[in-house]
């Protein structure tokens, strides 16, 4: 939604620092780089620039969950009266599922990249990965969190759309989100 005045959405890409080594991101075909994480006083001059600004989601070329700063960020933001949402790689879920139940988020997103183990440690390359992804998606839905799942559709995986929406529908998410990767200028890209 864009308000009249200004942006009325932000992403904030909270840090640069990852889990994982997907090899369809940006930060891990070196065409992104590390950058000082954001804080609460960085997000105060950016809502004092464009107070038009009513939802921030919290991403970026990195994991939320190894930023010191995501709770003081989304903290901050809904002191301000600002939506905020999340999205993460889901491998650290479980561990924060209580932190997180503790505050108001519009939704929880969780790439989950892949239907099976093997294929989705290869996309996230990742050790347990998926285990990790699927064990927090249900610790955080339990907790009464609003998760939805996200996956990274390309040439070789497309074919594979309606097994991720049969995944999706048993683990009884709230939404699904589907996007194209991204071109970022490398050998593989799809």
């Amino acid at each position: 939604m864009i308000s009249v005045g200004g942006p009325g959405e932000c992403n904030v890409y909270l840090t640069s620092r990852c889990n994982a080594a997907c090899p369809f991101c940006a930060r891990t075909v070196g065409r992104t780089v590390p950058v000082p994480d954001v804080t609460p006083e960085i997000m105060a001059r950016v809502l004092s620039r464009y107070p038009s600004i009513i939802n921030c989601c919290v991403a970026g070329f990195g994991e939320p969950f190894l930023s010191e700063q995501l709770y003081p960020v989304a903290d901050y933001l809904t002191e301000q009266r600002r939506g905020v949402s999340l999205i993460t790689n889901g491998a650290l879920l479980a561990k924060h599922d209580g932190r997180l139940a503790e505050r108001r988020w519009l939704y929880v997103s969780v790439s989950l990249n892949a239907c099976e183990s093997a294929e989705h440690e290869e996309r996230m390359a990742l050790h347990r990965a998926f285990g990790l992804v699927l064990d927090g998606i249900r610790a955080g839905l339990v907790a009464g969190l609003p998760i939805g799942v996200s996956f990274v559709i390309g040439r070789s995986n497309y074919e594979r759309i309606p097994r991720y929406l049969d995944l999706a529908a048993q683990l009884s998410v709230r939404f699904v989100s589907m996007m194209n990767t991204l071109p970022h200028g490398g050998q593989d890209d799809e």
